[in-house]
């Protein structure tokens, strides 16, 4: 255990994860733990009964320094006198079971310690008002057995849905790991359940003669114009369909979309060389700069799963069709994130490397020394990629090949 003489930023910086976690300390019972996978927690050590206890206080950065040093001094008053953390909230044992939840995700972060993008928070309340609120939603979180979450994974699994059970298991997990941290339960009680579902390998890419419909079919599917363009984006540049959505005007320079870290899966900045055909997809931004903004709210983009849902109204099969005539005559289903497998896959059939397709898709890579690679390094093979993809979209289309060579800016 090492000791700082005062916690900084530079200073947290510089700690490196290792194969097992570790803390640091500045005193006064505030430590900083890092795991393995370089998530950086906030602690309180104390003692009951001669014991050591931890609490924990918070996850850094979402908690600086200054709020772990208030948070710390605040629970060091009550265990100097020997009396248990109180959590300021309130919440306590025979708090709601939905009480619980909700704070956990407004709090929650990932395992790399970044908030939950809204994307996956929309997910989650999604996953839990359909599945375990109404079975829940009356329990104190203490009388909470693992027999009655058994049998809300059990519910799940009866529809077939092991990828949703996988995925529920998991948050349901980190849900009540969250509720005994913060001391609402003794411990959780999923400690002694087996990991249900599965996650199954996707393998769904759309075929030449497919790819040829999809396209065709666009502009008289059952969806906004704009929906529809956000969908061709994605097959055409292989970005994910989130960071689609929330594309803005600020974002394009000349041939190139820069996508910051802020909105990518990864946390790192991608580059996407534009090619005149994705140019104009992109279409007219609004008064707040965005290209696919929420009907709702302006100011927001639109959800992925709007075009999940466009998707499904318009495929064969996909959804019961009353006074609406099916428009993409396509039979088997596909998502969005189906488009991105597909201008994959097509970049390997036209002989890129492995490499390259990962870093047209941004797919984060390691190199023997730990570092992130230099995602600038792949500008021009990124733009051969997405233009060679381009011609090869024109010759499905229409079959004539054609492309415009434009310079890396």
């Amino acid at each position: 255990m090492a000791k700082f003489k005062k916690f900084t930023d530079v200073s947290i910086a510089k700690l490196k994860q290792q194969n097992a976690r570790y803390v640091v300390t500045e005193g006064e019972g505030l430590y900083l733990e890092v795991s393995p996978k370089g998530l950086k927690v906030w602690k309180h050590l104390y003692k009951v009964a001669g014991k050591n206890r931890w609490y924990k206080l918070g996850t850094y950065p979402v908690m600086l320094i200054a709020e772990a040093r208030e948070e710390n001094q605040r629970i060091k008053r009550n265990t100097d006198q020997g009396r248990p953390p109180v959590n300021p909230v309130g919440l306590n044992g025979n708090s709601p079971f939905i009480e619980v939840y909700e704070e956990w995700q407004t709090k929650a972060v990932s395992r790399k310690g970044r908030p939950w993008s809204e994307s996956y928070k929309r997910n989650i309340r999604q996953m839990f008002k359909n599945d375990v609120l109404p079975y829940l939603e009356g329990y104190k979180i203490k009388d909470v057995h693992r027999t009655d979450l058994q049998a809300v994974l059990d519910h799940v699994l009866k529809r077939d849905a092991n990828s949703r059970a996988l995925q529920l298991y998991r948050a349901l997990s980190r849900l009540l790991n969250y509720a005994a941290e913060r001391g609402y339960t003794d411990t959780s009680p999923m400690i002694h359940m087996t990991e249900v579902g599965s996650q199954g390998k996707k393998t769904r890419f759309l075929d030449a003669e497919e790819i040829k419909v999809f396209i065709e079919s666009l502009p008289s599917a059952d969806m906004a114009q704009n929906t529809a363009h956000a969908l061709e984006l994605i097959l055409r540049t292989g970005q994910r369909p989130s960071e689609v959505c929330g594309a803005n005007e600020s974002e394009l320079h000349g041939d190139w979309w820069v996508i910051p870290k802020t909105r990518t899966k990864n946390g790192l900045e991608q580059r996407v060389p534009l090619i005149e055909t994705t140019k104009g997809l992109f279409g007219e931004s609004n008064e707040h700069g965005l290209f696919f903004p929420s009907m709702g709210d302006p100011k927001k983009p639109i959800a992925s799963t709007v075009l999940s849902k466009g998707l499904r109204r318009s495929l064969t099969g996909q959804e019961k069709v009353t006074d609406k005539t099916v428009t993409i005559p396509i039979d088997t289903p596909f998502t969005p994130h189906d488009l991105r497998r597909t201008c994959a896959t097509h970049l390997g059939k036209l002989g890129f490397m492995d490499e390259i397709i990962g870093a047209v898709l941004n797919h984060k890579k390691q190199s023997v020394t730990g570092s992130v690679y230099n995602q600038h390094k792949y500008d021009s093979e990124k733009q051969k990629a997405l233009l060679a993809w381009d011609r090869k979209l024109q010759k499905i289309i229409t079959g004539e090949t054609k492309g415009k060579v434009v310079n890396i800016k």
